[in-house]
């Protein structure tokens, strides 16, 4: 009887079972560190993925073996390094032996924004190792999984950029559909995160929402013959595949699974519970991958579903049975409102920002997308089968453009996000905010919650001034601007925007910071090497870089976006072979001080 009037406690032991499971997980799968790893001098792996970047090849490592300077050979469970080399021979799934240097991820000197070494942890990748020459040797192959998703994504990615597509569209598909980011240039990143739409560039619910949508009209006949269910279940079989072909994306599997479980209930003729299959898609996530509980793709993409449902429907004041339409745009609203009031915090906690003009931005590329991805598939699939319509890639290229340049003027260029990051207590005060907010929008708590939840916003509050007057008043912005340099300086909450001279070489001190902007090809009238803290190579500049730090001496070179493109790739391989700090607006977006 004691057991039947406490089992509304009884949800306790089923979380004790999801915990022993996560520990149990953790422990097969926790990453092995090696010790002394100064002393390894060679390695036997198998290659998971390639990447190219302007200073080399990337690849991510799965190492079996070590071998110290004895020729000792030692095990190595769970243990992956990045292996940077100048040209990678070697293929995905090839087993190769290559000599280690052994050393710790960390933030690059020239790597602006913070959390790479974090993001790679979050990932199992704990160390790295550069190889210079060809030393590498390949001892075999072994065909995995792995090895044909990573197979089959780049002949689609192949066939996308064989497309008549302008360059930087077929690289906004390929981002879109294929999650791979690293074709995109990171100007128009950070565009898109500025204005607070960066989410439409990682793959999540909404790509596998309209993918599915596209999957269900084409299978619609099938319910002409009574097979609603089974068209339900190749549709989700077919989701399956995209998520395995894109390489098991956080955000994607969540949402695939999710779907699984309402094609499960429908089968069953079980009230579906959207709360439960976000819970049932996480839990499965987190036993095949435990350190995924780390990934910020995840945090996200929790946080943003999770207030969707516990928020979006309950905020509703419209009858969807009376006024449908209505219905439909006010949830529109909503649902931006919704995923922002949940992910704002936790996002600006990680990459610095907070965008200004998300819902204004998010209003009107939010229903655009869906129709110009259907175009865009049509599009490929004609191509496909040999059908190259020319109207039709430029009405693509056009909407590509639309979409940038409306992101470009509602940003203001890329400078209309406020640069916030929210301590752990602030990020913690806000979290507990919300759930409580989540329970009292349900009708699920009394006076009592709403007086928790009045508490958690006054340590929030608290906890947001403690954070403001932290930060330095004074910073500045070099902005991304096609004309002239313009920098945006802001003391006491004021900005000021001051235009640079143009055809010479012009100095100013902000922010504690000396910049000098060198616009001009001519030499300067001291014949002593100035010293400066920031240097920015504008248009008018066409020396070398090795002429240029003859007469200046920075501490971090800026190039501007009036520079043209094949300058600047000279601009960036010439820095990387003189291991000078470089950065690039056009790559990168504005730059900041300090560093969000």
């Amino acid at each position: 009887m004691v057991g039947v009037t406490l089992n509304k406690y009884h949800h306790i032991w089923i979380y004790l079972l999801f915990a022993a499971v996560g520990v149990f997980s953790y422990t097969l799968r926790q990453p092995y560190f090696p010790d002394k790893a100064e002393r390894y001098v060679a390695a036997v792996g198998i290659v998971r993925d390639i990447s190219q970047t302007t200073s080399g090849d990337k690849a991510m490592v799965e190492v079996s073996q070590l071998v110290d300077s004895a020729g000792m050979q030692y095990k190595t469970p769970n243990f992956s390094i990045i292996l940077h080399s100048e040209a990678l021979k070697a293929q995905i799934d090839d087993n190769i032996v290559f000599p280690v240097r052994l050393s710790k991820i960390h933030d690059p000197e020239n790597f602006f924004g913070e959390g790479y070494a974090q993001r790679m942890n979050s990932k199992g990748y704990y160390y790295e190792t550069r190889v210079e020459g060809d030393p590498i040797q390949i001892i075999g192959h072994t065909t995995t999984f792995g090895g044909i998703a990573a197979h089959i994504r780049y002949s689609i990615e192949s066939a996308i950029e064989n497309s008549s597509l302008d360059k930087g569209t077929q690289h906004f598909f390929i981002t879109i559909l294929m999650g791979d980011r690293q074709y995109l240039d990171r100007g128009v990143r950070n565009l898109f995160a500025d204005a607070g739409v960066s989410h439409i560039l990682a793959l999540s619910g909404m790509h596998v929402a309209i993918i599915s949508g596209i999957l269900l009209w084409l299978l619609f006949p099938m319910n002409f013959f009574g097979y609603y269910r089974q068209r339900i279940l190749i549709a989700t079989i077919i989701l399956y595949i995209y998520a395995f072909i894109t390489g098991w994306q956080p955000s994607t599997v969540r949402a695939t699974i999710m779907m699984t479980s309402m094609m499960i209930c429908l089968f069953l003729e079980r009230k579906k519970s959207a709360w439960n299959s976000l819970l049932f898609a996480t839990t499965i996530i987190l036993i095949f991958s435990p350190l995924a509980i780390q990934d910020v793709g995840l945090h996200l993409s929790f946080s943003c579903v999770a207030s969707l449902i516990f928020f979006v429907t309950p905020l509703n004041p419209i009858d969807h049975h009376f006024h449908p339409w209505l219905y439909k745009g006010c949830s529109v609203i909503l649902t931006t409102l919704a995923a922002t009031f949940g992910t704002w915090c936790l996002s600006a906690h990680y990459f610095g920002m907070v965008p200004v003009t998300f819902l204004a931005a998010n209003i009107v590329i939010l229903p655009v997308l869906p129709v110009y991805l259907v175009v865009g598939i049509i599009y490929f699939l004609l191509q496909g089968i040999g059908i190259d319509p020319e109207w039709m890639s430029v009405m693509i290229d056009m909407g590509y453009r639309c979409i940038v340049g409306f992101v470009s003027w509602i940003t203001g260029g890329g400078s209309s996000a406020i640069e916030y990051t929210p301590s752990v207590l602030s990020l913690s005060a806000w979290i507990i905010f919300a759930v409580i907010a989540a329970i009292v929008v349900n009708r699920r708590g009394g006076r009592v919650m709403i007086g928790l939840m009045g508490v958690a916003l006054a340590g929030f509050v608290v906890s947001f001034v403690i954070d403001l007057q932290s930060v330095s008043s004074e910073a500045f912005i070099i902005q991304h601007k096609q004309g002239g340099v313009a920098i945006c300086y802001r003391s006491d909450l004021r900005d000021t925007i001051i235009n640079m001279p143009p055809k010479c070489i012009s100095r100013c001190t902000l922010a504690g910071k000396k910049i000098v902007v060198s616009d001009t090809s001519a030499p300067t009238e001291d014949s002593i090497k100035s010293r400066c803290d920031i240097l920015v190579i504008a248009g008018g500049n066409r020396a070398t870089l090795s002429d240029i730090v003859k007469e200046i001496e920075p501490e971090i070179i800026v190039i501007h976006t009036s520079v043209r493109r094949k300058r600047e790739r000279r601009l960036l391989h010439e820095a990387d072979s003189l291991h000078l700090p470089i950065y690039s607006i056009r790559e990168k977006g504005a730059y900041r001080y300090p560093q969000p």
